[in-house]
């Protein structure tokens, strides 16, 4: 789904789980969207026997600053839960998103059980994702709480490397 121009916080939906809070958005989608030209220095890692993707995003133009806009907005709705959600109340709130410099953020994201790779024509010696730009597909999945925290899981679902 498109959201850089359409995007309306009141349409996301927090169901709750077993052990996080899985996110909607108009109830029936999941809160994902396509980010073009990301970069990551390092690849896919391993945190906490996870795989995770530590991605820059740029503000290299007017389309970037309008997603980057956007990316902090949703985020700092999920920060504002601690005063507007029971099962948030009084929790701290820890971000994947940190600002790199006035340009640039650093998103902190998780690699999907389902994900898929696009190369070209599919050859698997095309996939190269250390020190490269790329496109991902992100999705805004969860959000976990531990102790007197909370924080949002930002999914990477797709990296298109076409």
């Amino acid at each position: 789904m498109n959201f850089i121009n359409s995007f309306d916080k009141t349409k996301i939906l927090i169901q709750t789980e077993k052990k996080n809070h899985r996110i909607k958005y108009n109830c029936f989608y999941n809160l994902a969207f396509k980010v073009n030209d990301v970069y990551s220095h390092f690849g896919i890692e391993k945190y906490n026997n996870k795989d995770i993707l530590n991605l820059e995003l740029t503000n290299d133009s007017n389309i970037k600053n309008n997603l980057i806009s956007l990316i902090k907005e949703i985020d700092s709705y999920f920060k504002d839960l601690s005063n507007t959600h029971p099962d948030f109340a009084d929790l701290d709130y820890t971000s994947p998103i940190k600002n790199k410099d006035d340009k640039t953020i650093i998103i902190r994201t998780h690699i999907s059980n389902k994900l898929k790779i696009k190369t070209k024509k599919d050859n698997p010696s095309d996939i190269k994702i250390k020190n490269n730009k790329f496109n991902i597909e992100l999705e805004f999945s969860t959000l976990w709480t531990y102790n007197q925290n909370y924080g949002l899981v930002l999914t990477v679902n797709i990296i298109d490397l076409t």
